[in-house]
């Protein structure tokens, strides 16, 4: 695997949890937009709930910030399925919760070798889902 791809999907690994965030703030934006919150009309509105989720559905739909965060959030996750149990582990502790190198060594046990081993298996086991979505 070429480096720049290599670094690309460490990159979308390490920014994972931001993403997350992001597209919990961005579905915030679309329900206040839709001028709702929590299922609850706002004061001075009309509508039903059936109304208000299916305009918030809606809004989803047609909005590409959305749309997007909802691609790269769905790609990862299939990345971080397909991985065995001992990679999984990895990519937690490493990327997802950006533990320092020597502490995902000592919590799973493996010398230093053993980390970058693993570390450049669990990337590129993932490339195939992430790189289309994050257009690479």
């Amino acid at each position: 695997m070429k480096r720049d791809f290599f670094r690309a999907v460490e990159s979308a690994l390490f920014n994972f949890p931001a993403l997350i965030r992001q597209l919990t703030l961005r579905e915030e934006f679309i329900m206040a937009k839709c001028d709702c919150f929590d299922g609850f009309i706002k004061p001075g509105s009309s509508g039903s709930i059936s109304s208000i989720e299916d305009r918030v559905m809606a809004a989803k739909e047609r909005d590409p910030e959305y749309q997007l965060l909802m691609a790269k959030t769905k790609a990862i996750k299939q990345a971080f399925e397909s991985l065995p149990a001992n990679l999984r582990q990895l990519v937690v502790l490493y990327y997802f919760e950006q533990l320092p190198r020597e502490i995902v060594m000592e919590e799973m046990a493996i010398s230093e070798r053993e980390f970058y081993r693993q570390r450049r298996k669990a990337v590129e086991k993932c490339a195939p889902f992430i790189l289309g979505p994050f257009g690479m």
